[in-house]
C-alpha cells in the first residue's frame, strides 16, 4: 500500500515536472520567436517616423507645422502640413460669403502622399470647379483633411471634433474597401491603436479610444464576462509591445480568430448569417469570417449614417466617393487573381464593396459616386500609351489617377450642387 502511494506521488511529481518543462519550452520558444521577428523583419516606421504624432482620440494624426519626405522606387514627394495638420496652406475656420467650401475626409488615397500637392485630386477638383465658376458669383475652396491609415470611424470622430469647425457646404467622404474591416477593429496594422465603435441594438457606441485602457471604456452592455475584459487588455498590450503578435495577427485567418472569440464569449455569431452560411455548406471558418464581415458592414453603415446626421446638423451635404482598387480597374490584374476569386478568399467581400456601399447610401438618402467604370474606360485609353492610373507597387493613384478622380468629382459636384450658381 505504501509502495503504491509512493508510486502515485512519484507519477504526479513527474507529470507536474513535465508540465512545467512544457510550459517553459513554450515560453522560451515564444521568446526566441519574438527576438527573431525583431531581428529578421524590418521594423515598420512608427507614427512619429511617418511624420505623424499620437492622438488620444483618433490614434494618430499628422504633426502640425511639419514636413515629410516620401520616397520609393516610384515617387519622391515632399509633403508639408499646416498648423492644423492638414496638407497644404492654412485654412481659416470662417469662410467668405461667396465661398462654396468642400471638406474631404479620407485615408492615404485622400492624403495622396505619392503625388505633389498641386497634382492631388482635391486640387484638381478645386481648380476645375473654379474654372467652371469663373463667371459666377461664387468661388470654391477644398480642404483635404485625409490622413494615411484612417478608416471611417476615425473620419467621423475627426469631423465631430475638428472638421465641422470649417463649416463646409459639402462634406466628401472617400471610402476604400479596407475601411470595412478596420471599422470593426481596435488596432490598425503594425499594432497602432485606434478607436472602436460597436452597435448595441441600433445605437452606435464608442467602445474604446487609444488614450484609455480597455477596462475603462468597454461597454457593460456589450461585454458581460470577466474573461472578455482580461482578453481585451491582453490584446491591447500585445498589440503595442509584441512584434510576433502583430505579425501573426496580420496573417492568421480572421474567421479562426472570430471562432476563438465566440468560444471565449467575447463575440457573438449573428444568427441570421449563421444559418445562411451553413445552408451553403461552408466550413466553420468561412462562415465565421463572413459573419465578421457582415458585422463590419453593419457598423460601417451606422458610422456613415451618423456622419450624415452630423453633417446635416450644420447644413452640410454628404457625398460618398468609392475609391476603386487597382485590381478592379486593370483586366490583367483581375485575370491574375481570377482563380483565387473562384474560391473562398479573405478578400472576397472587397469585390462587391462598391455595390454594398451604394446600397447603404441609397438606403440613407446619401449621394454616392462609384467611378469604377470611368476609371476602366480611361485605363483602356491610356494603356496603348503605356500610361497607368495607379502606381504598380504602391497601388495608390499616381498623378493621372488623381486627375481623373478630381475631374469626376468636379463634374458631379458642379451639376448636382453648383449648376444653379452659374
Amino acid at each position: 500500500m505504501a509502495y503504491a502511494l509512493r508510486t502515485l506521488v512519484s507519477i504526479k511529481k513527474q507529470v507536474f515536472v513535465n508540465f512545467i518543462l512544457l510550459v517553459s519550452a513554450i515560453i522560451y520558444a515564444i521568446f526566441i520567436a519574438e527576438i527573431l521577428c525583431r531581428v529578421l523583419y524590418v521594423k515598420e516606421p512608427t507614427v512619429e517616423e511617418r511624420g505623424g504624432e499620437y492622438d488620444r482620440l483618433l490614434g494618430w494624426r499628422q504633426k502640425p507645422n511639419s514636413s515629410k519626405f516620401n520616397k520609393t522606387e516610384e515617387y519622391s514627394v515632399k509633403a508639408s502640413f499646416n498648423s492644423k495638420g492638414i496638407r497644404g496652406p492654412e485654412y481659416s475656420y470662417e469662410k467668405d460669403k461667396d465661398e462654396f467650401r468642400i471638406l474631404i475626409l479620407g485615408d492615404s488615397f485622400a492624403e495622396g502622399y505619392g503625388v505633389k500637392f498641386h497634382d492631388l485630386f482635391s486640387e484638381v477638383l478645386k481648380s476645375d470647379l473654379n474654372d467652371r465658376l469663373k463667371h459666377a458669383a461664387v468661388k470654391c475652396e477644398v480642404i483635404n483633411s485625409g490622413v494615411s491609415g484612417y478608416s471611417t470611424d476615425q473620419e467621423l470622430l475627426y469631423f465631430q471634433t475638428e472638421g465641422k469647425k470649417y463649416n463646409p457646404d459639402l462634406t466628401l467622404l472617400m471610402f476604400y474597401s479596407n475601411d470595412i474591416v478596420y471599422n470593426n477593429r481596435s488596432h490598425y496594422e503594425h499594432g497602432y491603436s485606434k478607436p472602436l465603435f460597436e452597435l448595441v441594438g441600433k445605437e452606435l457606441i464608442l467602445k474604446k479610444i487609444p488614450g484609455q485602457k480597455p477596462l475603462e471604456t468597454m461597454s457593460k452592455k456589450s461585454v458581460n464576462t470577466k474573461s472578455a475584459y482580461i482578453l481585451e487588455t491582453i490584446k491591447d498590450w500585445l498589440g503595442r509591445h509584441s512584434r510576433l503578435y502583430n505579425l501573426v495577427s496580420a496573417r492568421i485567418s480572421v474567421g479562426w480568430k472570430h471562432e476563438v472569440l465566440i468560444w471565449l464569449r467575447s463575440a457573438e455569431r449573428p444568427q441570421k448569417q449563421k444559418s445562411q452560411s451553413n445552408s451553403r455548406g461552408e466550413d466553420a471558418g468561412q462562415a465565421a469570417y463572413k459573419d465578421a464581415i457582415t458585422e463590419s458592414w453593419r457598423i460601417t453603415g451606422a458610422i456613415i449614417n451618423k456622419l450624415k446626421e452630423e453633417t446635416s446638423a450644420i447644413n452640410s451635404k454628404l457625398l460618398v466617393f468609392y475609391v476603386p482598387r487597382r485590381v478592379d480597374i486593370y483586366s490583367y490584374d483581375r485575370y491574375a487573381i481570377r482563380k483565387k476569386e473562384a474560391i473562398f478568399t479573405k478578400d472576397w467581400y472587397k469585390r462587391t464593396a462598391n455595390v454594398v456601399l451604394g446600397g447603404i447610401c441609397k438606403e440613407n438618402s446619401i449621394d454616392f459616386i462609384d467611378p469604377t467604370e470611368k476609371f476602366r474606360a480611361e485605363a483602356r485609353k491610356l494603356m496603348a500609351k503605356g500610361i497607368e492610373l495607379y502606381y504598380l507597387r504602391d497601388h495608390h493613384w499616381n498623378a493621372k489617377g488623381n486627375r481623373l478622380a478630381g475631374l469626376v468629382l468636379s463634374d458631379f459636384i458642379y451639376h448636382n450642387y453648383l449648376n444653379g450658381e452659374n
